[in-house]
């Protein structure tokens, strides 16, 4: 998954001598989204080590939800709509027992309770970011080019009204479809719509 749009290095030297000069980077607009509204939450490093992407995509779950709670509850239903599985429910029920059971989720203990899934933080879990960390802006390419801005709240939708799709690639889509178009009153209603009708009858690539 990359971090960035576009990046720029230039070096002078050669060989051993070879020296950086400067490096820019423009930021992807969700990163960049994200920051700004202090959305970014420190994650441990062995998310790096869940190797199946369910895992991770349970991680995040549980990192955003519990924040500096003890502990989150979501019922089974609601977790498989978040997570964007298409598994069947039992089959989906049964392997987040499973990891409930393996208890190798970083920063977070599962334990299940009926038919909802508790996740309780672990002691030493990192803490979500409270100050509004600076960073510099970087101008569009084309000045006269308008800003379309989508919250993080939509974005998370789209686990659910577009399962399995890259949540990413459907944001850049989108944005490269609504610059040659009018502003709307609502651009995340008209974003997520736009997904439904774009996404509807095919396959997530």
């Amino acid at each position: 998954m990359a971090i960035a749009n576009e990046y720029e290095y230039n070096r002078k030297g050669s060989m051993f001598a070879d020296r950086l000069r400067y490096l820019e980077i423009e930021l992807s607009p969700w990163l960049f989204r994200a920051i700004d509204a202090c959305e970014v939450l420190p994650i441990s490093r062995n998310y790096f080590r869940l190797r199946r992407p369910l895992d991770r995509r349970i991680y995040e779950l549980a990192r955003k939800h519990c924040g500096h709670q003890s502990h989150w509850r979501v019922s089974f239903d609601v977790l498989q709509k978040k997570s964007g599985s298409t598994s069947p429910d039992k089959k989906f029920a049964f392997y987040i027992r499973h990891l409930a059971a393996s208890n190798h989720l970083p920063d977070y203990t599962m334990t299940i309770e009926g038919d909802q899934v508790v996740f309780w933080r672990r002691a030493g879990e990192p803490a979500r970011i409270a100050a509004k960390p600076v960073i510099a802006a970087v101008a569009p390419t084309d000045p006269s080019e308008r800003r379309i801005m989508i919250s993080s709240q939509a974005i998370e939708r789209l686990y659910e009204v577009a399962p399995g799709w890259d949540k990413y690639m459907l944001e850049h889509t989108y944005i490269a479809w609504a610059k040659d178009k009018d502003p709307a009153r609502d651009e995340d209603a008209r974003f997520l719509s736009w997904v439904v009708s774009f996404t509807k009858g095919k396959k997530a690539p």
